[in-house]
C-alpha cells in the first residue's frame, strides 16, 4: 500500500488516447493489489425445494498483485483460506476471460474434492453433517459473448482496468457457451436419509451447450462507476447419471449469468469491487442440482508512465494491434 501511495504522489502524467466513451492508455503501466474469492456452490434439493443441502466448503480466498501491461492484463494470485481442520480438502479453481473491443471470452476450470454435505452454506460441523471424503465435483466451461456496441461499452474496463469508461452506455449482448460437468461420490451423492439404497446416485455428469441473450450497461457520475451485466437463457444438456444401474436423458434447463462492480476511477488511481456468478441446472428424477461458479474481487491500483526501457522491448506486433486480450494468469498453489 505505501508504494501504490509512493506512484500515486510521484505521478506527474502519462500518455493516453482518448475517445468520447472510453480511455486508452496505450504507453502506461498499470499496478494493483487485490482481493479475490472464486467459489463452486453445490446445492441439492427436491423438486419442492423444501429439502436443500449444500456442498461445503464451497470457496476459496486469494491475495495477489495484478496488472496492465502494452494492453495484455495479468493476475497472480496466492491462496490464503486456512486448512480446514486437516480433513483432506482440495480446491483448484481457475476462472479467466480474455477481452477484445468487441468480444469477450470467459474460461473455467473448476475441480474440487472433498465436501461436506450440510443443511447450512457454512455450518461444517461433523456432529450434524455428513463427511464426503472422496466426493468431487467438476466444472469446465468456455464462454463466447459478442458486444455490438463495443466503440461506447467497455466490457474489460471494471474488470481489468486496462480502459476508463468515460460516459455512460450499454448495449445488448449475445452470448454461447458448451460446458460439461460432473458430480461424483461412491458413497452417493444424496443424503443419505433421504433416499433409499436402490434411488442413491454416485454419478451425476452433463454436458450442455447454452445460448444467452442479455444487457451490460456502465452508468459514469463523476468519477464513480456502477457497471451492471446480465444474461439469460436455455441450456440443451445432456445427462448422465447411475443409481443400480446407467441412465441417459435429454433435458433443456434456464441458464444465468450476472456481473456487478462499483468503484472510483480517477485516472491515476483507481479502486473497487466486481462480482460475477454463473447459474445452471440439472433435474435428475427426483433431485435438482443446482451449481453456481462465483468470483469476487476487491482492487485498488495506479496507472503511470511506462518506462522507457519497457516501450524499448515491446513486441512489434503488439505496437500493430489497437486492442490487445486480456489474459489473467492462474493462481500459484
Amino acid at each position: 500500500m505505501m508504494l501504490l501511495l509512493w506512484l500515486v504522489s510521484s505521478t506527474t502524467g502519462y500518455a493516453q488516447v482518448d475517445s468520447s466513451f472510453v480511455h486508452n492508455f496505450p504507453d502506461t503501466l498499470n499496478l494493483r493489489v487485490l482481493f479475490v474469492q472464486k467459489g463452486l456452490q453445490l446445492r441439492i434439493q427436491d423438486q419442492t425445494g423444501s429439502e436443500r443441502y449444500f456442498f461445503t466448503p464451497w470457496h476459496r480466498n486469494y491475495v495477489g498483485v495484478g496488472g496492465f501491461l502494452w494492453n495484455v492484463g495479468f493476475n497472480l494470485l496466492l491462496p490464503v483460506s486456512p486448512t480446514l481442520r486437516d480433513r483432506d480438502l482440495r480446491r483448484f479453481d481457475f476462472q479467466g476471460s480474455v477481452f477484445g473491443k468487441n468480444w469477450l471470452v470467459d474460461g473455467i476450470f473448476q475441480n474440487y474434492r472433498g465436501f461436506v454435505q450440510s443443511r447450512g452454506q457454512s455450518d461444517t460441523s461433523l456432529s450434524t453433517d455428513r463427511l464426503l471424503q472422496n466426493a468431487g465435483v467438476k466444472k469446465i466451461q468456455t464462454t463466447i459473448t459478442y458486444v455490438p456496441s463495443g466503440d461506447k461499452f467497455s466490457l474489460g474496463f471494471p474488470y481489468n482496468q486496462g480502459y476508463q469508461q468515460r460516459k455512460s452506455s450499454g448495449s445488448l449482448l449475445l452470448s454461447a457457451d458448451f460446458s460439461y460437468k460432473n458430480i461424483r461420490a461412491a458413497s452417493g451423492i444424496l443424503p443419505e436419509e433421504a433416499v433409499s439404497a436402490q434411488e442413491q446416485l454416485s454419478l451425476v455428469e452433463s454436458f450442455s451447450f447454452t445460448t444467452m441473450v442479455g444487457y451490460g450497461a456502465t452508468l459514469i457520475y463523476r468519477k464513480y462507476y456502477l457497471h451492471a451485466f446480465g444474461l439469460t437463457g436455455l441450456g440443451f444438456q445432456r445427462i448422465n447419471y447411475e443409481n443400480t444401474q446407467k441412465n441417459r436423458l435429454f433435458a433443456i434447463e434456464p441458464a444465468y449469468d450476472a456481473r456487478a462492480a462499483l468503484g472510483r476511477d480517477q485516472g491515476n488511481w483507481y479502486t473497487g469491487i466486481y462480482a460475477a456468478s454463473d447459474f445452471t441446472t440439472t433435474d435428475v428424477e427426483n433431485w435438482r442440482f443446482v451449481g453456481r461458479s462465483s468470483q469476487v474481487r476487491i482492487f485498488v491500483g495506479v496507472r503511470f508512465s511506462e518506462p522507457g526501457f519497457l516501450r524499448k522491448i515491446k513486441p512489434k506486433f503488439l505496437q500493430n494491434m489497437k486492442s490487445s486480450p486480456s489474459i489473467p494468469l492462474p493462481f500459484v498453489n
